[in-house]
């Protein structure tokens, strides 16, 4: 039997309102008995599992990407000796004159991609024997590890002393949590890892006419007249006529 329509005030008519469905207040608020959970968990196990592997294979998949992440450290880490010696021979030699710097900070910021301080922790790294740290490579010290090494004691010397006394310690944290814990460690042995200050800091610096005149007597005939011919053009760069040649 429908419900007659009624009309308001204004004449309109007024659709009247569907009854609210009964509302079973027990039925809402129960929880599910402990057989009821007993049951859902058994058929939770039976569903088939969505990984496409067994589980054996993705131990052994994670075992080779461990061997592969260490490979790889290893290599940078190696990598990074060998660009650190070879920055010392072209800062010890003087080599970037010829390639048209003033200066081996000039040169240094021509590699603007890695930063004069990164720069600066490759060249300690490769003043050292690379015997002294190749033992540390093989125990799978990482490239970024080696850097924070580098960071953390102004004595090149101590570097593997550092790494010898910390190894142990650090091997197995983020490299973030590594450093701080070198840093640690310095401070707690300054006399040991800090420099002195020198007394050849109170000395004047060598001026570009004095450093190039021993970078030229160093040289043979042919290679001080090659680099003569960069003179004018170096003098230019650093606005300066210390280096200009004389009439």
């Amino acid at each position: 039997m429908k419900t007659p329509r009624k009309a308001n005030l204004a004449g309109a008519v007024v659709e009247p309102k569907a009854p609210a469905p009964a509302t079973d207040v027990g039925t809402r608020s129960r929880q599910p008995s402990d057989a009821e959970l007993k049951n859902l968990i058994a058929a939770s196990t039976e569903l088939p599992s969505l990984a496409e592997m067994e589980e054996q294979q993705a131990r052994q998949l994670d075992a080779a990407i461990n061997d592969n992440l260490q490979d790889l450290g290893r290599t940078v880490a190696s990598a990074y000796l060998r660009i650190g010696a070879q920055l010392n021979t072209m800062r010890d030699g003087q080599g970037y004159i010829f390639l048209g710097f003033g200066t081996w900070g000039e040169y240094v910021a021509s590699k603007a991609t890695y930063g004069k301080t990164y720069v600066s922790c490759l060249l300690r790294l490769g003043q050292l024997d690379p015997r002294q740290l190749h033992a540390f490579i093989d125990e799978g010290i990482s490239g970024s590890l080696l850097i924070e090494y580098a960071k953390a004691t102004a004595k090149v010397e101590k570097i593997p002393e550092l790494i010898e006394a910390t190894w142990t310690e650090v091997k197995a944290l983020p490299v973030r949590q590594a450093a701080q814990r070198l840093k640690t460690h310095v401070e707690e042995h300054r006399e040991e890892f800090k420099r002195k200050t020198s007394a050849r800091m109170g000395r004047p610096a060598a001026t570009v006419e004095q450093k190039v005149k021993k970078f030229l007597a160093a040289l043979s005939e042919e290679e001080r007249a090659r680099a003569i011919k960069l003179v004018p053009r170096v003098a230019k760069d650093l606005g300066t006529t210390a280096l200009r040649p004389r009439s």
